[in-house]
């Protein structure tokens, strides 16, 4: 040291544990100063100790110069562990800190220090004009960001306001992790693959975890109400269930519109936003509404069970709502009507192909076997009539046939009488008593004529 100045009054120690006690006069301001450099050249000193009793203020200088200001610990020279260049920088571990704060080794923040509030690094900005950004690196420079890299940006950036990045290396396998516990929670791969409970993600996002693993999308204002939480998904290694415990529909959307709609009642719907039916399929286009195909040769088609016999286990109606086609649980068809109070009943025409209605006739399958007698007594009873129908629903145009009320005198069993209180003709063995008829016509007949032969040949 070239030279020491005490700009100040020395006293004698004021007890033996003070090794130098010094005492300023009242119109000193500076306490204690010790510096090198010219003492006739205020402030061009090369370094300097300055205490100032008045302020409070402690300064270290390490000159005017480009010099730097180190901090040794350790016997004999020491070994500098801080280190303060004359541009501001701060090195701890570092003789040449390249930043404001350069640290070779950990940092720990306690929250004691701070008198009971947390610990934080932030950038103290005013606010409306917060474009600050501190990065949190593992590796590279201010260009190049190596290794692990936490970068928090500023509400007022131009670029990127309020931004949290979260960067892993640019090496391979370099991932991002997150950990409770100790142990890995969901990682981030470098392909993009996002992966909850595993650590190889091989989908763009996976979630893996043991016995039933559920993922729930919670509704705040359901669950207060107690009326559910959401919207669960769970598999059980074998099962898979999607669940929505808010007493509501489920619904899946495809362009951005509805397609199908699954309510809480169980009622399904496609094409339809209220269906009535358990399975309800709506559609408006000129092609086919649905459709069952089995390609298999050794397959089945469409397998319909109705909950009772009386009701229709099939029904096929035409656009305005007109029955087609009704099939009853207890096997019963109708065609062209919803009534089937027969195994086969048709609301107008039927043909076949072949030409041929056949009955079973098996002697094997009947008894009480009787002839039948009078039978032109009951022919001649019968009045065949000409009619329309009333209905547009049935067969247009004049007919031929009988009326069910003047049959039904005269051979009650062929007529039947439906729900509605109309009369059906059933007229099975009219074949057999036509036969019948035309044998007696024969007999009279054939006596006629031998009876005619005798007078013309006596």
């Amino acid at each position: 040291m070239k030279s020491l100045i005490l700009c100040l009054l020395l006293a004698l120690p004021a007890s033996a544990a003070e090794k130098l006690y010094v005492k300023t006069a009242p119109s000193v301001s500076e306490g204690l100063k010790l510096s090198t450099g010219p003492v006739a050249a205020p402030g061009s000193e090369y370094a300097s100790f300055l205490w100032n009793h008045s302020s409070g203020l402690l300064s270290i200088s390490g000159g005017n110069g480009s010099g730097r200001m180190g901090f040794f610990t350790g016997s004999g020279a020491g070994t500098e562990r801080m280190s303060i260049l004359s541009g501001g920088n701060v090195g701890i571990g570092y003789q040449v800190p390249l930043h404001k704060l350069d640290v070779d080794g950990s940092i720990r923040f306690s929250s004691a220090v701070l008198t009971g509030n947390p610990p934080y690094i932030f950038a103290d900005t005013p606010d409306g004009a917060d474009t600050s950004e501190i990065s949190i690196g593992g590796g590279g420079g201010s260009s190049v960001n190596r290794g692990a890299t936490i970068n928090m940006i500023g509400n007022e950036s131009a670029v990127r306001p309020g931004e949290l990045d979260l960067m892993a290396g640019n090496v391979v396998g370099g991932t991002i992790t997150l950990q409770t516990s100790g142990l890995e929670r969901m990682v981030v791969m470098p392909s993009g693959n996002v992966g909850i409970g595993t650590s190889v993600p091989v989908d763009l996002f996976t979630i893996r975890a043991d016995n039933s693993p559920t993922i729930r999308l919670r509704n705040a204002t359901a669950e207060a109400l107690g009326t559910g939480y959401g919207l669960s998904f769970n598999i059980d290694g074998t099962t898979t269930v999607i669940n929505n415990t808010m007493n509501g529909d489920l619904i899946f959307r495809a362009d951005n519109s509805e397609k199908v709609r699954i309510m809480a009642s169980g009622n399904v719907g496609i094409g339809t936003t209220s269906p009535s039916w358990r399975l309800d399929v709506q559609t408006n286009v000129t092609d086919w509404a649905s459709r069952f195909y089995n390609a298999s040769a050794t397959g089945y088609g469409l397998y319909v069970r109705a909950g009772a016999t009386t009701h229709s286990a099939l029904s096929v109606e035409d656009y305005l709502g007109n029955a087609l086609f009704n099939v009853l649980g207890n096997g019963n068809v109708g065609i062209g009507t919803t009534i089937a109070d027969y195994k086969l009943r048709v609301q107008g025409d039927a043909a076949n192909t072949t030409g041929v209605w056949a009955n079973i006739s098996d002697i094997n399958l009947k008894e009480n076997i009787v002839a039948i007698s009078s039978a032109l007594a009951t022919v001649n009873q019968l009045e065949g009539k000409y009619f329309t129908w009333k209905s547009t629903a049935m067969p247009s145009g004049t007919k031929m046939g009988f009326i069910s009320q003047e049959v039904e005198s005269v051979v009650p069993a062929w007529v039947k009488t439906d729900s509605d209180g109309y009369k059906w003709l059933e007229t099975q063995g009219m074949d057999a008593l036509l036969v019948e008829a035309i044998k007696e016509l024969k007999t009279k007949n054939d006596a006629l004529e031998a009876r005619i032969y005798a007078l013309e040949h006596p």
